[in-house]
């Protein structure tokens, strides 16, 4: 053979070999960083694998005796920032698995999850990786070896929210935790999501950075308790549906540097949280007249099929029937496999043409027409493989969810139990018998424990312990709260919403927000009016927390003995204050509902939300458009409505008056 012909044969043959090296690669060995075998770490187990070149790396992680039976899944998506070394942004999980340690803090949780991190964008024009959670548990099955639970919990920080928010939007998400970043529309759509079930859990984690300030302008909304710092959180606060950590030290960094915050927030994820209440499924409360209602089939996992012709690539995982829907990854599976098969045959043959052209062109000896129809079977292997590459690129620039094969969702069979003499319309739940509560309004002799006025709460709340436990639990004007009955998650006659934290109120608080709903409802036929219950009866270690930093003063910036209520000195305490959001179907008629943004509130929906709830003999705290009050004697000071006086729009305390 001539150096001529061994120049040829390398220039035509080694291409080739280099396209069938391309499509039918070996097994990848492990990438730094990315261990494709699972290892030891953190006493638990710890492996990787490469999605593809547009996913990138997923980082999966099982705690010392994980079972699958009960366990969730919990997804970590990083934000733009690392907080150390310099990280390649192609695979920038790996580094950030470092950096925050998350295996430790994953194991510091002390829940049973399979945990998951992932790959996130890493700049402002960087596109998401993930647009389905379908998408993304089944490539865990498929290429990670692990069935993962189908209980979710999705924690996204700062940009990783973004990510995040193409998750949620499926049922099997129970929870969601916004790590330090809320800004527009995400604010929205979290607020949307959490309100859209009664199962759903909430969690907001502030650090001391302004990126923090739409976060707590969301939790207020909400009214979700608040917890200062990452010391701890009571039964009450793990199992309530919505949670505020603040104060979180490191700033926007600290919350998944500081080896705290992250830990934390999983351990308000258990397996079946957030069905109802305080995190367990609300109980009928025995008797005639509750209504057990309309309920899912069981949850359950249904095995995927098996082909009786196998094609490389195409595996089954499980479908999964969770409340009333079963989302079926089969065909999306199949489509997806047999595309990346038939992409293979088509470089394989491509390759082969190729090297069937190049034969055809070295032993031409010189015949035009036969190294012609060499050139040309080359050109058409090549022409006919970049189309077959390019089918794929051209969609995903189009939109990437053009090739991301979701699962196919159905709506599942419901069942619905009603008990004998069932009344719908009943809120309350006497499971246990409460004391008998005669009066209502605020209480005689109320002592605070300081007050704005005599300027002692700074100083107060310096001395107070760091330990919940040892603070104090009772004070005169304050009712105790197996005083009061607790409001189950419910919708009553749809408008009236309890937002499900496991709310309690007096008992004649309940009989009036039922009456006011009833009567709104007469007297607004053609609207879709609707009243939202945010929080009424509030425990002493809440009101407490709200005013104080223990050991340090007063939380800054807040304005306590009017914003925030002196502790111990609250209305809320003997549980006839109501905080109260109305809506307009699913508008919020742009009533702001937090200090200082309420004065942008539409007159008009203030005026009407007050005309709702004075018709029914309530009344307002003159500086707060959502804090409504039943029975409260004339002595109490700074209410309007009733025959309390005009109130100002909006209030004038803050805003000035209108």
């Amino acid at each position: 053979m001539t150096s001529s012909w061994k120049r040829r044969a390398f220039n035509l043959i080694f291409p080739a070999a280099l396209i069938v090296a391309a499509l039918f690669p070996n097994q990848p060995v492990a990438a730094a960083g990315c261990p494709t075998a699972p290892v030891d770490e953190q006493g638990g187990k710890h492996w990787c694998y490469n999605h593809d070149s547009t996913k990138g790396h997923v980082h999966l992680w099982t705690p010392p005796g994980f079972k699958a039976d009960g366990a969730i899944t919990a997804i970590y998506i990083h934000g733009h920032d690392l907080a150390g070394d310099p990280c390649p942004s192609a695979h920038y999980i790996d580094c950030a698995w470092d950096a925050h340690k998350l295996a430790s803090q994953f194991k510091a949780s002390g829940i049973n999850a399979l945990f998951v991190a992932v790959e996130g964008s890493t700049s402002g024009t960087d596109p998401k990786k993930w647009g389905s959670l379908s998408s993304l548990l089944a490539s865990i099955a498929d290429k990670g070896a692990l069935t993962p639970p189908a209980n979710v919990t999705v924690l996204g920080h700062s940009a990783g929210m973004y990510t995040a928010n193409s998750l949620w939007n499926d049922a099997r998400v129970k929870h969601v935790v916004a790590l330090d970043w809320l800004k527009p529309p995400l604010d929205a759509n979290v607020s949307g999501w959490y309100k859209g079930g009664q199962d759903r859990k909430l969690t907001i984690v502030s650090g001391s950075s302004g990126q923090t300030a739409i976060g707590i302008e969301v939790a207020e909304a909400l009214g979700c308790p608040t917890v200062t710092g990452t010391s701890g959180l009571s039964a009450d606060q793990i199992a309530a549906r919505c949670l505020h950590i603040k104060g979180v030290a490191g700033g926007h960094m600290g919350v998944v540097t500081g080896q705290a915050a992250i830990p934390l927030a999983l351990k308000r994820s258990v397996a079946g949280a957030g069905t109802g209440g305080a995190g367990t499924t609300p109980t009928s409360g025995g008797g005639a007249g509750t209504s057990v209602g309309s309920k899912p089939l069981s949850d359950a996992i249904i095995g995927g099929p098996t082909l009786e012709i196998p094609i490389p690539n195409v595996e089954f995982s499980d479908a999964i029937r969770q409340n009333g829907q079963i989302t079926i990854p089969w065909l999306a599976q199949y489509v997806g496999g047999v595309y990346t098969f038939l992409l293979s045959i088509a470089g394989l043959l491509a390759a082969v043409m190729m090297v069937v052209g190049g034969f055809q062109y070295m032993t031409a000896g010189g015949d035009q027409s036969k190294i012609g129809a060499g050139k040309k079977r080359i050109t058409d292997a090549l022409t006919g493989l970049v189309l077959a590459l390019a089918s794929y690129t051209i969609l995903y620039s189009i939109n990437p969810e053009l090739v991301a094969f979701d699962g196919l969702k159905v709506s599942g069979v419901a069942t619905e139990v009603i008990e004998e003499n069932d009344d719908p319309g009943n809120l309350q739940d006497f499971s246990t018998t409460p004391p008998a509560v005669d009066n209502v309004g605020f209480a005689d002799g109320a002592k605070p424990f300081c007050t704005r006025k005599a300027g002692d709460c700074p100083e107060w709340c310096r001395k107070l312990s760091t330990n919940p436990a040892e603070w104090p639990n009772t004070t005169p004007g304050y009712m105790e709260r197996s005083r009061t009955v607790r409001i189950p998650d419910h919708t009553y006659k749809g408008r009236l919403v309890l937002a499900g934290k496991g709310n309690y109120a007096h008992p004649k608080v309940v009989d009036a927000l039922k009456a006011t709903v009833e009567k709104m409802t007469d007297d607004y036929p053609d609207r879709k009016l609707r009243i939202e219950v945010g929080e009424c009866h509030r425990t002493l270690e809440s009101q407490i927390s709200k005013v104080c930093v223990p050991g340090q003063g007063v939380i800054p910036g807040k304005d306590y003995g009017s914003a925030v209520a002196n502790p111990g000195g609250s209305n809320h305490g003997v549980g006839y204050a109501c905080d109260l959001h109305l809506y307009d179907g699913t508008d919020s008629l742009g009533i702001r509902y937090s200090t200082k943004t309420q004065c942008q509130s539409p007159i008009a929906s203030l005026k009407l939300f007050d005309a709702i709830m004075f018709a029914s003999g309530w009344v307002r705290y003159d500086r707060e458009v959502w804090h409504y009050e039943y029975g409260t004697p004339k002595s109490v000071a700074n209410r309007c409505g009733g025959d309390r006086g005009a109130c100002s729009y909006p209030p004038a305390h803050y805003c000035g008056s209108k």
